[in-house]
Formats: C-alpha cells, structure tokens, sequence
C-alpha cells in the first residue's frame, strides 16, 4: 500500500472538517439548502413559487403538530391530485438532498418529515402505502439528482435565503434564469 492510496480519505477528511466548521459559522445554512433545495426543484419542475422562506411553522402530521423551521410555497396555493403528484413529491425530497451536501444527520431528520409530507399528500390522492413508498424512495433519488447536477444554482439561492431569511418566488425565478443563461453562454 502506498502513501497514495491514504490520500482520498485524508482529502475527504478535511473537506468534511471545513463543511462543518462552516456549518458552525452559519448555523442557518443547513435550513438554508433545504428550502432552497426545494425552491429550485419547484422552478426546475415549472411549479411557480410565492416564497422561500426561513420561519418556523407548525404542520400537521398524522393528526401531531410537528415545527417546522422554514416554508417554500407554491404560488398560487396548489392542489395537489394525481396528475401532479410526482413533481410535487420530487420536489419535497429535494430539500433533504441539498441539506444533506452540508448535513448529513439534520437531512435525516428533515427526510422523516419530508417523507411524512408527502406520505400524507400520496393518500389523499388515494393511494396505497405500497405504492407511496416506492414514489418517495423514487422521487427522492430523483430529487436528489436534480439538486446534483445543479448544486451551484442551490447554494446560490441557499445563500441568498440564508443573507435575507425570505426571497420571493420571482427572485428564485430569475436566479434560475441566470444560471441558466450561464450555461448556455459556456
């Protein structure tokens, strides 16, 4: 074996070292990637939104109140049926993969509450648990892959939301718009 092959742990090491001082330095930036995870995939997906934003709120969840510690809505309010669900679905789980890239266990934690969302979102549309689990534990790879192959465009607006607390949808809009645009011209 040789010195070499101690190098990739080390470089994971150090980078995971920094990702948590920084998550120190900005205790908010873990809520931050999850909102803003969710915020691009409702664009990506051209679901409008009204705000992102870094606030806690009280759902409820099978009949329990749960806090929640930020909101990203749809505008206007959506309905959500079976001809939408997945996009809806996907992009509640795209929060817990943006939060994981600089959380790991906040994102579990995120996941349980996430999953339940949209568990309770997939039976009023009527279907079974069967069913619902196979479209979370799809709909989050999906989610996840979205977030990945556009993680700069997440952290831009995670860093926004985090500097404000708030952005409105038509700021998330053009923050897309952008990157998009940055591509394209690449």
């Amino acid at each position: 074996m040789s010195l070499n092959s101690f190098e990739i742990p080390q470089k994971r090491f150090e980078s995971r070292v920094s990702l948590l001082e920084e998550v120190r330095r900005r205790p908010d930036l873990p809520l931050a990637m999850h909102e803003a995870g969710q915020a691009f995939a409702y664009e990506f997906n051209d679901i409008s939104l009204r705000i992102s934003a870094l606030e806690k709120t009280t759902r409820i969840i099978n009949g329990e109140p749960v806090v929640f510690g930020g909101r990203t809505e749809p505008a206007p309010a959506v309905q959500i049926t079976k001809y939408n669900l997945w996009q809806h679905v996907v992009c509640m789980m795209a929060g817990v993969a943006a939060q994981y890239v600089v959380d790991e266990q906040g994102a579990l934690n995120s996941a349980v509450a996430d999953m339940q969302r949209a568990a309770e979102c997939i039976e009023r549309v009527g279907l079974n648990q069967q069913q619902a689990d196979e479209l979370i534990i799809e709909a989050a790879k999906a989610g996840a892959n979205i977030v990945t192959k556009n993680i700069a465009t997440v952290r831009t607006i995670a860093d926004l939301l985090e500097q404000k607390k708030g952005i409105e949808g038509d700021e998330i809009r053009d923050i897309v718009r952008r990157q998009k645009d940055d591509t394209i011209r690449s």
